[in-house]
């Protein structure tokens, strides 16, 4: 009987999967290779036919924000591409550089866009180092192959095959012959928003914002119970406002971006209840609320020797190289001159007086163990001179922007002679530029 129920139980089993396969095959009335193919010539379809090409928001670290990537792509397996980082403006003989290359769309687990020929205005993005972003074997942190998510003539959802970033071409918004004027806009739009401080009004509640010097990323301070949780925003400018990645929510409203106005309040996309509202700080208080980094070349002659001296015997004594300095708030909180030198970060606290609001006087009052060091053996009291060092001296504070500043000017009042730019953005191995 035994042997009876098994034979009966495998004749069973056999026709359950039979009627299984049979299932599985009437699902699809084509071949595999007939559906790749389709699919491929689809998606090729989606991508030459649009009239105006498309618009990719670039996104790679989401720390460096979103840049604008403008796309043509023809039957022929060419694509046309032009990025606002290889744009000047103003430049009018060469403000921006379109560049053509070839493209492929191939299977590999769904359909793959890949940039296969070099183009700089799109493998900046990818490439392992660029001297904008990131650091040398990583970069920006882009992609060059992307899966293509979903193809229609309203947009295309890319997936970075590396990163995994998930972007959005969309239609553009100009045809080929607008591409330079598109990048003016988007240029004059953002040196119309950017402000180093932002307040961010949402309904009955406001949240303190910054904005992260050299890249496209807001930084948004949201109280807790112990202190703040601070939320970073990356975004895209467009010639309409600043566009976000992904919606941010506060007090119960969703925040997609910000409409450019020709105020210093912005009112979001889609609710006129939420503002960005820019914060414009006198000078003392920009000086003394940020960082702002030194290059050797943008000291005046009569202040590079001093600079130098600490420079050099850090060099030939401790077989050290200095690999940035700043004046501003140092990483304990107070502020002053921190520097690190080879593996040792010093500081020098300075007492920061305001004299008006585009003068200073500084007076230098501690250091930490480090800065002590470097002070007494290693050059350091003569770059603390050119600051005031322990006797004091007053400063003129002068800058292109109020709004934001690209530089800071710090010129000693009883030594004209005796000036130093210094910027908002990172300026690393400062004796070298």
């Amino acid at each position: 009987m035994r042997y009876i129920k098994n034979i009966l139980l495998t004749l069973a089993l056999a026709g359950t999967l039979s009627s299984c396969v049979s299932e599985v095959d009437d699902v699809f009335d084509k071949s595999s290779n007939e559906r790749i193919t389709e699919a491929l010539a689809s998606n090729k379809d989606v991508l030459v036919n649009q009239p105006n090409g498309w618009l990719l928001q670039m996104y790679g670290n989401f720390n460096f924000g979103g840049y604008n990537v403008l796309m043509k792509f023809a039957d022929n397996n060419t694509v046309t591409i032009a990025t606002e980082r290889n744009y000047e403006k103003g430049n009018s003989s060469k403000p921006y550089q379109a560049i053509t290359s070839h493209y492929k769309l191939e299977q590999s687990s769904g359909v793959v866009l890949s940039f296969d020929e070099y183009n700089k205005n799109i493998h900046y993005y990818s490439d392992p180092h660029n001297d904008d972003f990131g650091v040398n074997g990583k970069g920006f942190e882009a992609d060059h192959e992307y899966r293509i998510l979903s193809a229609s003539a309203d947009s295309v959802i890319l997936l970075g095959k590396k990163h995994s970033n998930r972007l959005r071409l969309i239609p553009a918004p100009v045809a080929e012959t607008g591409w330079q004027k598109y990048f003016d806009q988007v240029n004059d739009v953002e040196d119309n928003m950017s402000c180093f401080y932002y307040n961010l009004a949402v309904g009955d509640k406001s949240y303190d914002v910054n904005f992260n010097t050299g890249v496209r990323l807001l930084q948004v301070a949201v109280p807790v119970e112990d202190g703040f949780n601070y939320l970073k925003v990356p975004y895209t400018v467009s010639n309409e406002g600043f566009e976000f990645y992904e919606p941010l929510e506060l007090n119960g409203k969703v925040i997609t971006g910000f409409k450019n106005a020709n105020t210093e309040t912005y009112k979001e996309k889609n609710n006129n209840d939420v503002e960005l509202q820019c914060i414009i700080y006198p000078l003392f208080d920009l000086l003394t609320k940020g960082t702002y980094y030194f290059a050797y070349s943008k000291l005046s002659p009569a202040a590079q020797p001093y600079w130098y001296s600490m420079y050099n015997t850090c060099l030939t004594k401790e077989k050290e190289t200095i690999s940035y300095m700043y004046l501003g708030v140092c990483s304990t909180g107070q502020f002053g001159l921190q520097f690190k030198s080879g593996s040792y970060v010093g500081r020098w606290y300075f007492e920061a007086e305001r004299i008006a609001d585009d003068e200073i006087s500084l007076k230098m009052k501690s250091y930490d163990s480090n800065g002590k060091y470097y002070y007494n053996n290693a050059g350091g009291k003569n770059v603390a001179y050119t600051l005031g060092s322990t006797s004091g001296a007053k400063f003129k504070l002068s800058t292109d922007n109020i709004k934001m500043p690209t530089y800071i000017r710090i010129e000693n009042k009883a030594n004209p002679d005796m000036w130093m730019i210094m910027e908002p953005s990172n300026i690393t191995n400062p004796f070298s530029k």
